[in-house]
């Protein structure tokens, strides 16, 4: 099998959940997609990291410039193409944030081909099942999480409504959760952010509280 073609896309989102902070950018969450095609006519499908932050123009290159390296290469080859990409070209040697998300990108792609192949699920190829159940948890609570966001109201940053959107996660069935309680906000006081977990502990006593407000007492 040959790798002969790979495609790079961008997909635009109006999803105002996750703006990031990619003020300036023309879209502010842009996915972006790596297909790779075969002569076997399978294709992988991947994504680099860097959908928002002003980072997916990027990723966007990187993939395309990574990609002409490995046309032609066997897919089933996965670590060949990862040590090429990583030990042979400029920016795989330097790393950083954009050149491995393009590698990555294309590592995803790849086991999908080989999953595809094999017929199999990729985690069964890596190994196998290590768990039958998974806690599932509500992430990035400090995007106004939800299934649908007020696109006028994108970033919280009072005590009071972050204790509003633990509410809703709680009565999702969520029993975790993920947030940065100290990104936004006008007040710097690290005090007003202990506020905020202490209302929030309130209603959902989870251990992850104990580490935010850890972080908290050394950040003060």
């Amino acid at each position: 099998m040959k790798i002969t073609s790979i495609d790079v896309m961008k997909i635009p989102s109006p999803d105002v959940s996750f703006s990031g902070n990619g003020g300036g950018s023309t879209e502010e969450w842009s996915p972006i997609i790596v297909r790779i095609n075969t002569d076997e006519g399978i294709s992988g499908f991947g994504e680099a990291g860097l959908a928002y932050g002003k980072g997916w123009r990027a990723g966007f290159g990187m993939v395309q410039d990574f990609a002409h390296t490995i046309i032609g290469e066997d897919p089933m080859n996965i670590e060949k193409i990862w040590d090429k990409l990583q030990r042979t070209t400029y920016w795989g040697i330097a790393g950083g944030v954009v050149p491995n998300a393009a590698i990555s990108a294309i590592d995803i792609a790849l086991w999908d081909i080989k999953g595809k192949y094999y017929r199999s699920p990729v985690y069964q190829l890596l190994g196998g099942k290590t768990n039958q159940h998974l806690r599932a948890y509500a992430s990035q609570l400090q995007y106004n999480w939800g299934t649908a966001p007020d696109p006028a109201h994108p970033k919280l940053s009072t005590p009071a409504e972050y204790a509003d959107v633990a509410r809703r996660v709680k009565e999702a069935g969520f029993t975790a959760l993920k947030f940065d309680p100290i990104m936004w906000g006008d007040d710097p006081l690290m005090t007003a952010k202990c506020s905020i977990v202490s209302n929030i502990t309130s209603i959902m006593a989870l251990p992850v509280w104990l580490v935010v407000l850890n972080l908290i007492r050394v950040g003060g």
